[in-house]
């Protein structure tokens, strides 16, 4: 940091994102004047696991993976997409990070209020094409945790995800999938791209809370992202719908050529990307209305019923009102 701390202000744990980690506000005074700051840190356990009963040993080094990931980021995608790492204090898993959220909005909120942004279809399509392109075929950990790596992908995803999906399909389907996924062309991956890590204006967005990111499949990525426009679709205001598609369409216009530039897949390997997103984005959508931690839209049963079919349906790669090229 090119200034200095004068005096703490206040530290302020933030409840609302982090379901792994512990995050803290902290307001400074500087040779700059006023500045506002996000602290991280980790424990010897996952906060989610924690709040059900469960104290499993995860080494908190397992923050020097997002820490890389934020680095890595603000390279290829640009310093103002991504937080700015500060400072690192990896004998004490504690990195600070800036606070990229004072000019955006959280786009959970802005869903609640019917705003699904289209106009940035296109450039979430190029950034994780981007992304997803320049990393394909490598098996490139950040983390050095493979315990953490493996709890994602076997709790969070082949468990908590795939459940709702289970309850309707049965076991051997389900899992039919997930193995033929493991044994496609893995990339960097973000893991968690949902609606509350994502900050948006109207001409731009930010992205936060990295730590599940990790080697995975690149469809997975993409299917969980858009299954929140997805649902969005079936709103009954008709310019949220339309939005929500032009979103989803945008989005899959502009990821094929970024993700072909990079000259690491092909045109064959992006249209099995494409498959296996309308797949993994059934499958989210599905676990938000049948998944472990309860439906999303248990207020709204009509609702959650259009959402749970179009799951189903994308899942078994039926034709869909939605276009989802495959």
């Amino acid at each position: 940091m090119n200034f200095k701390i004068k005096r703490i202000i206040f530290v302020k744990e933030i409840l609302s994102f982090s379901n792994a980690n512990y995050l803290f506000e902290v307001k400074v005074t500087t040779s700059q004047g006023e500045k506002k700051f996000v602290l991280k840190q980790a424990q010897p356990y996952a906060k989610r696991m924690l709040r059900q009963g469960i104290k499993k040993y995860i080494s908190p080094n397992r923050v020097t993976g997002e820490v890389k990931m934020l680095k890595f980021l603000s390279q290829l995608w640009g310093k103002k997409y991504v937080p700015e790492i500060l400072f690192y204090d990896r004998p004490n898993s504690i990195f600070l990070m800036s606070d990229i959220g004072s000019d955006f909005k959280l786009l959970v909120e802005e869903f609640d209020h019917g705003r699904v942004y289209p106009q940035l279809g296109k450039l979430l399509g190029e950034l994780f094409g981007r992304l997803h392109g320049s990393t394909y075929g490598l098996k490139k950990e950040f983390n050095p945790n493979r315990a953490w790596r493996d709890y994602l992908i076997d709790s969070l995803i082949h468990q908590s995800f795939s459940s709702g999906l289970k309850k309707h399909l049965g076991d051997k389907v389900v899992n039919n999938f997930l193995v033929s996924a493991e044994k496609s062309k893995f990339c960097v991956t973000w893991v968690d791209p949902v609606f509350r890590n994502i900050f948006v204006s109207n001409n731009s967005a930010g992205f936060f809370d990295f730590d599940f990111s990790c080697s995975y499949d690149p469809a997975f990525d993409s299917g969980v992202l858009l299954a929140h426009w997805l649902w969005m679709t079936l709103k009954g205001d008709k310019k949220i719908r339309r939005d929500a598609k032009k979103f989803i369409m945008d989005y899959d216009k502009y990821y094929g050529p970024a993700f072909l530039a990079e000259k690491k897949g092909t045109a064959k390997d992006l249209k099995k990307i494409r498959e296996r997103t309308r797949r993994w984005a059934g499958m989210y959508l599905v676990s938000r209305t049948d998944g472990v931690s309860g439906s999303y839209f248990k207020d709204y049963p009509a609702w959650e019923k259009r959402i749970r079919k179009l799951g189903i349906n994308l899942f078994l790669n039926k034709k869909v009102a939605v276009k989802l090229k495959s």
